[in-house]
């Protein structure tokens, strides 16, 4: 698509997901930037998953380093700035510089930290932190420090305190020479800053108002006389010295009212604040605070072994995207997060079909009481995944009801219920509660030929529930399909009680809507059925790429085209098809890998897998690997097809269509983007929501684009009559038709064997044509309802 597309498919494929997760609005905990005074907003996360995106909503985000960020693309994408924690007056011994340190410099010990104390006064010093410590920083791009443990030497008894405070100074002089530009924050230090006016960007303190006590693991309220000292030193250091003054406090995290709260009163003084938990694990509240855009989203692994088909991510996930938000999978067979900080996540999204393993099944319960009790907000769709008792009833104002007896009827419903399918009891199903809190709001209510009630759906104080068979229902067809009884964008909006926001629009780029289209490259050695019988790809090229200009994404898979392939006796003239639709300006340059896997994860693990149709287009003996399945046919398509200077940008996933986190990393690394896979469906045969995806998947820490739509030949739609062609060859070969829910995009054709030709036929009520065998009403039926 060069230029043209390029435009329009990297922001959709590289940034559109960014743009969702973290592109979060932010408000000042003051009025406006005025009154603010302009004063840097301020954040500091030591942790490996430290939530980098969103704290660029920061003028500055301090981070340990030595979980490897990147400060020089964070600084390329937008003004905020990376500053490292750097440890002065001690180190621990898993620094890799701790080992250099001769031992005649080692005064002390730091019981509560485990590190070492150092002397600051030794002459060697100051060039040995510039250059070991602080130069290794610098070259990967930091430009700020977070200069910590500055009053460390007082843990040593007997120590020189004058030459311990000079040995500092002369540290940060050198590193002013040594680094030019350097920006440092303090953090404390206050007696060094007579000797360092205007070399000093800031200083921090911590425990203004609210501490925390690292011994007794508690948070705490720091006593007036402490504050009174505190208050004082800050004061004196941003009036007497101009540095920016920066007051750091502790909440825990589910304390978000009190985090504001802190921040107000530090920023009534005229100091920076952040607040935020002890440990530093969590985005705390400063000058600004990051409205959270991700929900966690529980699933069972037992129902679903991949998150891609889980229920969660089939249903519920699309609705959050709808939202703004994005979901963060935790599986309840693994150890659930202790807390659900309110300022990372809007609020928690289960979806169980049936109740989890009952090893999991109390864990589980205590672990949603509690959340509940802390003040997290719940959405439960299908089941709780236990039998609800106890603590949990308790804490979720529920209350148990026995069993149902005699036919079971809607007792009352909502306008909301019977979104797309109505409400239709099943004993079965039933879960055996019914709400117990006049605060609550019944959404659909249950009752049995004794009048006992249960309700199925409700919006309660902390949260919701929709349990089966009342959110989803699947239709008894040919070939399954779904559809919601309970409106999700409501419910879910409700639940969590989100605030209306700004939402990014992936359809949407600088107020226009994006059209873009890819092409995958299946059936290139397909030969057409019109006159002269030229290869398929080539009508492709002459009718459509050619005729019009429109942006196009154009793949290749290796051995289909390649002189290695089945086709070989074809692969010049199809390589010469290939290289003249690569020329054209409106065509990007895609990979559809280099065998065509079916199954990604196989790929990864080198497992040879076959289709479930029983056919591969590998070659004999074949290990598949990652690094060839492409990287390899990124190399074929550089070095055979692509004109020199034009890249290869895009790959775009075979099969299953699932890549794994390490085929992801694979195609970031090559400078490329990704895209295919999902489930959407637009067509009037399958007219519901439960039918459109969600924007993508999260594979660890790699997100993968869906395609917008699955393939044609996967979701069959009444519409023109298409051409078809015939193989290439008497081989089986893969083709869109024969590989029915593999890969989801756009196909070049929709090959079909000769023998098989005579089994199309023409529906009499519409203008498309379907397989006769898998006609669902007879070809005289109004509407065409073949799959």
């Amino acid at each position: 698509m060069l230029s043209t597309l390029r435009s329009l498919h990297r922001p959709f494929l590289s940034r559109f997901f960014c743009l969702l997760c973290f592109a979060v609005p932010a408000f000042l905990v003051v009025a406006d930037r005025a009154q603010a005074g302009e004063l840097p907003s301020v954040a500091l996360h030591y942790g490996a998953d430290a939530p980098l995106a969103a704290m660029k909503a920061f003028d500055i985000a301090v981070v340990e380093p030595d979980h490897g960020f990147d400060p020089a693309a964070y600084r390329g994408q937008g003004r905020s700035e990376l500053f490292a924690y750097v440890s002065v007056g001690e180190v621990h011994p898993t620094r890799p510089y701790a080992a250099r340190i001769p031992e005649a410099w080692r005064i002390g010990r730091n019981q509560a930290w485990k590190s070492v104390v150092i002397d600051q006064a030794q002459p060697a010093w100051p060039a040995f932190f510039a250059e070991q410590v602080i130069a290794p920083l610098w070259a990967r791009g930091y430009r700020g420090f977070f200069l910590d443990t500055l009053d460390s030497y007082h843990l040593v008894n007997g120590v020189d305190v004058v030459a311990q405070q000079q040995g500092m100074v002369a540290v940060v002089r050198q590193l002013r020479s040594r680094f030019p530009g350097i920006r440092l924050i303090f953090n404390r230090g206050f007696e060094l800053l007579p000797d360092l006016r205007d070399e000093v960007y800031a200083v921090a303190a911590e425990s203004l108002y609210r501490g925390w006590d690292a011994k007794k693991k508690r948070y705490v309220e720091v006593g007036q006389s402490d504050r009174d000292w505190l208050l004082g030193q800050l004061l004196t250091a941003r009036d007497k010295y101009g540095v920016t003054a920066i007051a750091i406090d502790y909440v825990a995290p589910a304390a978000r009212e009190l985090a504001r709260d802190t921040a107000r009163r530090i920023h009534a003084h005229g100091i920076v604040p952040y607040v935020t938990d002890g440990d530093l694990r969590h985005l705390g509240v400063g000058l600004i605070e990051v409205l959270p855009r991700k929900i966690l989203f529980l699933y069972n692994s037992r129902e679903a072994a991949r998150v891609n088909v889980s229920g969660a991510h089939r249903y519920a996930e699309m609705p959050v995207n709808h939202l703004g938000y994005v979901a963060d999978y935790v599986d309840v067979n693994q150890p659930l997060p202790d807390t659900v900080p309110a300022a990372e996540y809007a609020g928690v999204v289960s979806w169980f079909d049936g109740h989890v393993p009952p090893a999991r099944a109390t864990v589980l319960a205590r672990w949603m009481a509690a959340r509940i009790a802390e003040g997290t907000r719940l959405a439960v769709f299908g089941s709780f995944g236990f039998e609800p008792a106890g603590d949990f009833l308790r804490e979720a104002g529920l209350a148990p009801v026995a069993p149902a007896r005699g036919r079971l009827d809607i007792a009352s419903a909502d306008p909301s219920i019977g979104f797309e399918s109505p409400p239709i009891p099943e004993r079965g199903r039933l879960e055996r509660v019914r709400v117990d809190v006049d605060a609550a709001r019944t959404l659909l209510t249950v009752a049995d030929a004794d009048g006992k009630r249960y309700d199925a759906v409700a919006q309660m104080p902390w949260g919701g529930f929709a349990l089966h068979p009342f959110a989803i229902r699947v239709l008894p067809l040919e070939e399954a399909q779904t559809r919601w009884i309970v409106e999700p964008f409501a419910f879910i909006r409700d639940a969590l009680a989100l605030p209306p926001l700004p939402v990014p629009d992936t359809t949407t780029l600088s107020g226009r809507r994006m059209f873009f289209a890819h092409i995958d490259g299946d059936g290139f050695a397909s030969r057409s059925e019109m006159k002269g019988r030229r290869l398929a790809a080539e009508v492709l090229l002459d009718d459509v790429l050619k005729r019009y200009a429109l942006p196009h994404a154009m793949s290749v898979i290796e051995i289909e085209t390649s002189a290695q392939g089945p086709y070989a006796k074809d692969s010049a003239e199809m390589e010469s098809v290939a290289r003249r639709m690569f020329a054209l300006p409106n065509v990007e340059i895609a990979s559809h890998s280099y065998t065509h896997p079916f199954y990604w994860d196989s790929v990864e693990r080198g497992e040879v897998k076959q289709a479930l149709q029983g056919y591969s287009l590998a070659p004999e003996g074949y290990v598949p690997s990652l690094e060839r399945e492409i990287a390899g046919s990124v190399d074929y398509i550089r070095s055979r097809l692509a004109p020199p200077g034009k890249p290869v940008g895009l790959m775009l996933w075979t099969g299953d269509a699932a890549p794994t986190e390490a085929a992801l990393e694979m195609v970031e690394r090559l400078g490329m983007v990704q895209m295919n896979g999902g489930y959407t469906v637009a067509s009037r045969l399958y007219p519901s929501l439960a039918a459109v995806s969600a924007l993508g998947t999260w594979q660890g820490r790699r997100f993968h684009v869906h395609a917008p739509i699955m393939n044609e030949n996967v979701t069959p739609i009444c519409g023109p009559v298409r051409s078809t062609v015939s193989s290439a060859s008497p081989k089986p070969s893969i083709s869109p038709t024969s590989r029915a829910g593999s890969s989801r995009s756009t196909s070049t054709t929709t090959p079909i064997r000769r023998a098989s030709r005579r089994r199309w036929k023409r529906c009499t009520r519409c203008t498309g044509t379907r397989w006769r065998s898998r006609c669902i009403r007879s070809t005289r039926a109004s509407t065409c309802a073949s799959r």
